[in-house]
């Protein structure tokens, strides 16, 4: 593994971390900078009630300084379900909206900090599309320490490492 990334930054830095999601994870970043992790092949919503169970220790271990939690049952609606047309979608949305609520809820937003985005959306249909406003914009909510409350810009998804770095203090990942 060559690129430089958030995950190895932390891990330098001499801080924990873990990754809680589908499996993918453990190609896209290197594991030695991985200290605690749950992979799973499942994209649905048992399977992201099983990420977040197996995330929870990790939300209340002071020592983990970064956890990655991928909640994938809205993705696997827009690909398998029918799209943002289809009543699965909305349903996985709130699913997935109360595992939000969930992980909130085991932190505490005056020391920590949570990252809410999305990679990419889904065409009415369902799957990618190309330059779609619904396929490029998507949400990036943050809460909690050094964040100040109510203000609403737009990011780049390259704003997302350099953030988090700055939160954490590490190097930004090049």
């Amino acid at each position: 593994f060559t690129q430089d990334n958030l995950f190895s930054a932390v891990h330098d830095k001499g801080f924990r971390t873990a990754i809680s999601g589908y499996y993918c994870f453990e190609k896209l970043v290197p594991q030695s900078a991985v200290s605690f992790s749950y992979y799973t092949p499942g994209e649905d919503a048992e399977a992201d009630n099983d990420v977040v169970e197996a995330a929870t220790p990790f939300l209340q271990n002071s020592a983990i300084k970064l956890v990655l939690i991928h909640i994938d049952q809205v993705d696997y609606a827009g690909h398998h379900e029918g799209g943002p047309q289809s009543p699965n979608w909305n349903s996985a949305a709130t699913r997935a909206d109360n595992l939000l609520l969930f992980i909130a809820n085991q932190i505490d937003l005056e020391k920590d900090t949570l990252v809410v985005f999305s990679d990419h959306g889904h065409i009415m249909a369902g799957g990618h599309g190309g330059q779609d406003p619904d396929i490029l914009v998507e949400p990036f909510v943050i809460a909690g320490a050094a964040v100040k409350k109510g203000v609403q810009t737009e990011i780049n998804m390259v704003d997302i490492a350099p953030t988090v770095s700055a939160l954490l203090g590490v190097s930004i990942p090049a």
